[in-house]
């Protein structure tokens, strides 16, 4: 949700003639496919196009876009802002046909709202040679309610297939004036061409930031104006400030990369005051506990106060529940045995009574209803509220409650256990949260200004540990692993298993990737929520024999690979799940007949830059049994662009780790 302020009703009659005298160079190149970016006028050239050529492999380009920002002044007085946008796409591949589906995010607060209008949209097709019209009817546009605050409109441009051009056009006024939304110049399709004005008066003062990697023109201009205030009637200047690009490549997202966004070429304003020539400023910046008021006042703050609707088998759970964790998790069991997760990930829930009776509902909504039961329990509960890492990054210096896309709830147990949970997913545990929730500036929802940020990256161990026992005949490896995961790794385990269909299915895959046969698969702590869960079955690998000598891979899995980062360089920083570590103890007896020829070289290495490190120690005799031990760290989350280079160079070693080979030598 945007920033809300008290609203300024000052009486505004505005009379703006604009002279416009440049004071800064527009740099825009020629675009590489030519349009008129006037809504409607498109060309037959852009109808019959069928690929973009500096992207052959774009399923969609955006062949046009423009945005405008503007102060206006309405009948009864007051001060708006009115963004006008239009945006043509040409469809190229099957794939593109989803940039058909529009939403329009808006508020509508009692005193304060926001109202999209002037909405256009045509679409162009090429049918026997000539090209023609389908217009959407105003029927199909549709408005849906997210939260008390928030709406949608959304709507699809008719009649969209390969080849199509759609051409779209609308407006959103808003009261909120002093809040202008980031606007993105790169997609995660090719632009041709896009420009964005931005103009304020200059009583207005404000700071800007361009961000990103693409080349931005940008230029300056100048109006003059007079407007009524009190019956006075005053001059201003209008500030015109151009953005534009042209020929904006893609931004793809690469491996270990959350967001891509918040690395795309944007241009976003910050709105500190409004100073009338004779009167008190208007201040419009805020703070973070402004943020954090309006929000303990929403239904995120409420819903922690609100009644209990599961008196009597929370009453019951406390009976039954050995300990303060034990009962936690029950009654974590309970609600989500009455309310399922419908797959929405949220900021504002309902109210429990009405979650319950819903019987489905986004995370938010199930994690009121665990907050009132906990609550009602014993249990001290907060809100911690934060943006999801595939949202972006959060910016701790602009304070706005859009900042947030969903929270989780800090329980804290009446013996001062502290724990974080969320109720979006049925694989977690107390402080194991789904890898996109791991943000390190998450924040503490309380009154009184005693907010704070939280860092929830470290809540738990996570850990995979492997051990295999095996023993070796000619050119077969038969044996037993076990395999334990802790935290994070627990989760991620769980939620790749259930993403099969079945058993059996998971176990083909698993032996399809390890050249291993299975037999014996035992599972246990996946049913259910819990902070670990272990698998062990019985395999079956084929050694090599050449000769007199036999050859055995002592990984059965591997962990790393080198295509992970394939890439020579790279621009954005490298974002891994989370911190882990990896052990893989191998044992194998010496086979018979078979004296130990060659063991892998022990070795050990760190990269700084990540936090990681990695050792390999073997040891065996002529006979008997060969030892391995792995053990992999990584440390940090977050490795440097800057840093790269050493990142993909350790990454291919790692996965050359996995190439090494025991040599036996048959006895003569």
């Amino acid at each position: 949700m945007k920033n809300i302020f008290a609203h300024g009703h000052s009486l505004f009659m505005a009379a703006l003639s604009v002279i416009f005298f440049s004071v800064g160079a527009l740099q825009l190149s020629a675009q590489s496919v030519k349009v008129d970016g006037r809504f409607g006028k498109v060309s037959d050239a852009e109808v019959m196009m069928e690929a973009y050529p500096l992207d052959t492999s774009a399923v969609a380009v955006v062949l046009c876009e423009n945005g405008s920002i503007r102060m206006s002044v309405r009948s009864d007085g007051a001060l708006v802002s009115t963004l006008s946008y239009n945006v043509r796409y040409k469809i190229l591949k099957e794939d593109g046909v989803r940039y058909a589906d529009f939403e329009i995010p808006y508020y509508w607060l009692p005193e304060l709202k926001e109202t999209v209008s002037g909405i256009n949209v045509v679409s162009y097709n090429n049918v026997g040679g000539k090209t023609v019209e389908s217009k959407m009817p105003r029927n199909l546009i549709f408005q849906e309610i997210v939260s008390d605050n928030l709406r949608l409109c959304k709507f699809t441009a008719p009649d969209v297939r390969v080849g199509t051009v759609i051409d779209v056009q609308y407006r959103v006024s808003s009261d909120m004036y002093w809040i202008i939304d980031d606007f993105y110049l790169q997609k995660d399709i090719p632009v041709n061409e896009v420009e964005y004005s931005v103009m304020l008066p200059d009583m207005f003062q404000f700071s800007k930031h361009v961000r990103g990697y693409v080349p931005v023109g940008f230029s300056e201009s100048s109006g003059s104006g007079r407007f009524m205030f009190m019956g006075t009637s005053l001059p201003f200047t209008e500030i015109t400030h151009r953005y534009s690009a042209t020929d904006v490549p893609a931004m793809k997202k690469e491996p270990y990369m959350y967001n891509t966004s918040q690395y795309m070429s944007a241009v976003s304003y910050d709105l500190s005051s409004f100073q009338m020539p004779g009167y008190l400023a208007k201040t419009f910046s805020t703070r973070w506990q402004d943020v954090d008021d309006d929000l303990l006042e929403s239904s995120v703050g409420k819903c922690v106060r609100a009644a209990c609707p599961l008196k009597d088998e929370v009453n019951a759970a406390k009976t039954s529940s050995a300990s303060e964790e034990d009962l936690i998790m029950n009654i974590c069991s309970l609600v989500k045995g009455k309310v399922s997760w419908n797959g929405d990930v949220r900021l504002y829930p309902d109210l429990p009574g009405n979650v319950l009776h819903s019987a489905s509902s986004s995370n938010a909504g199930i994690n009121a209803v665990i907050a009132s039961a906990l609550n009602y329990a014993g249990f001290l509960v907060e809100p911690v509220v934060l943006k999801r890492r595939s949202s972006g990054l959060l910016l701790e210096y602009r304070p706005e409650t859009s900042a947030f896309d969903t929270f989780i709830l800090r329980v804290v147990t009446p013996s001062g256990k502290i724990h974080y949970l969320d109720g979006m997913s049925y694989n977690g545990y107390l402080d194991i949260l789904p890898v996109d929730f791991l943000v390190a500036n998450a924040r503490i929802l309380r009154k009184d200004g005693m907010s704070e940020w939280t860092d929830i990256t470290g809540l738990c161990r996570n850990s995979r540990t492997y051990v295999v026992n095996a023993d070796a005949s000619e050119g077969l490896v038969q044996g037993k692993m076990q395999i334990r995961f802790t935290g994070e790794d627990s989760y991620a385990f769980k939620t790749e298993y259930k993403g099969y269909d079945s058993r059996d299915e998971y176990i083909s895959a698993f032996e399809s990737e390890n050249s291993v046969s299975i037999d014996g698969f035992d599972m246990t702590g996946t049913g259910g929520m819990s902070s670990y869960c272990s698998v062990m079955f019985d395999f079956e690998q084929k050694g090599t024999v050449a000769g007199d000598m036999m050859y055995v891979n002592p990984f059965i899995v591997r962990f790393h690979s080198a295509s992970s980062f394939s890439a020579p360089e790279r621009k954005y920083p490298v974002d891994f799940p989370y911190r882990t570590t990896i052990s893989y103890v191998y044992r194998l007896k010496v086979p018979e007949g078979y004296v130990l020829e060659q063991l892998p070289e022990s070795m050990a290495m760190a990269l700084d830059a990540i936090g990681s490190s990695v050792r390999l120690v073997c040891s065996g005799q002529g006979a008997g049994y060969v030892s391995l031990r792995y053990d992999f760290i990584l440390g940090r989350m977050r490795g440097d662009a800057a840093d790269y280079e050493y990142i993909r160079e350790y990454w291919g070693y790692l996965s050359r780790i996995y190439d090494n080979v025991i040599v036996f030598r048959k006895i003569q």
